[in-house]
């Protein structure tokens, strides 16, 4: 065998250079790798404490606030819009109550039921009133159903009803009665259960009043009974009372007025006039209720308010009757 060639030692100096060469630079890509690393995981850190410190947390939570607040700001906004609405359209729904009133009043001034009939289905057929229940529609068929109210002259007093020795107190299971040839109540035929649900029914605000206090209390010359003086407070011992309620859509007429008065050396709310008061919030919350009809309550009240002292007396001590 021939002896191995001879390696020129230029050759071997050059690839241990190369060898060395490759190991550094192997080194140098090692440690850009271990720098990127670093570099990254600085990033990752600075994120996470950027988000973790309490000012970030105190901007973001202010940001989510403002947000939640205006959220909030839009929603009660549009929440006080549709309240504005719904009060703008019950005060028009209350003002044209009062007005159709008013006309129902002109109609039946007369002492003509047939006059009166003519008017009412006039107003009701042109849309002028409403007739929700029909009752005006009914008086073209039997108008001498219509109602009426005493005729006055502008400004004066009506005279004692011309009723032969006036009229006469009469009594219920001890509790005193309206006549009823003098007063046989008196309704508003704009009122209907739906107007007594309405929250801003109000019976003194919505009341159309066809007479004065001064004139109210000429019914004590009716009943022959003087006007008692001092008639206020804890000494009260009259009432010009309705005999069908406002609460219940009575009419502010002398025709639905009659002094209740009595009984003397009672508490004041255990007088006459303050029993009927529970009757009347009694029936009153039946008929918002939907449990009585509102015109079977009105006829029953004016015919025998007596017949519910009881169960109003009952209600009133569980529910309050204030």
């Amino acid at each position: 065998m021939s002896p191995n060639p001879k390696v020129p030692s230029a050759a071997i100096e050059a690839a241990k250079i190369e060898f060395e060469q490759a190991k550094v630079e192997l080194e140098i890509k090692k440690l850009e790798l271990e720098i990127k690393k670093l570099e990254l995981e600085q990033i990752r850190r600075k994120r996470e404490s950027t988000w973790t410190s309490p000012l970030v947390i105190t901007l973001v939570t202010g940001v989510i606030g403002l947000f939640a607040a205006g959220i909030a700001n839009y929603v009660q906004g549009i929440e006080t819009l549709a309240a504005n609405k719904q009060k703008s359209e019950a005060d028009a729904e209350l003002e044209r109550q009062k007005n159709e009133g008013s006309l129902i009043l002109k109609a039946i001034d007369t002492q003509d039921p047939t006059k009166a009939a003519t008017l009412l289905v006039f107003l009701a057929k042109n849309g002028i009133i409403r007739d929700p229940n029909g009752k005006i529609a009914a008086l073209e068929q039997n108008p001498e159903d219509a109602p009426t109210l005493p005729t006055t002259a502008a400004g004066l007093i009506p005279p004692l009803k011309p009723r032969g020795g006036g009229c006469k107190i009469g009594t219920k299971d001890g509790y005193p009665m309206p006549d009823p040839a003098c007063t046989p109540g008196a309704v508003n035929l704009t009122i209907t259960a739906d107007v007594l649900r309405n929250s801003d029914f109000r019976p003194g605000r919505n009341r159309v009043t066809f007479i004065s206090e001064a004139t109210k209390h000429v019914v004590y010359g009716w009943y022959g009974l003087r006007a008692p003086s001092g008639n206020a407070g804890a000494s009260q011992t009259c009432e010009l009372d309705h005999l069908v309620p406002l609460e219940l859509g009575g009419l502010d007429s002398m025709e639905n007025i009659w002094p209740q008065c009595g009984p003397d050396g009672v508490p004041l709310n255990e007088r006459y006039f303050k029993q009927k008061d529970q009757v009347e919030l009694y029936l009153a919350d039946q008929v918002k209720a939907g449990a009585m009809d509102l015109s079977k309550a009105q006829h029953a009240i004016a015919t025998d308010y007596t017949q519910f002292l009881l169960a109003a007396k009952q209600y009133c001590a569980s529910h309050g009757c204030e």
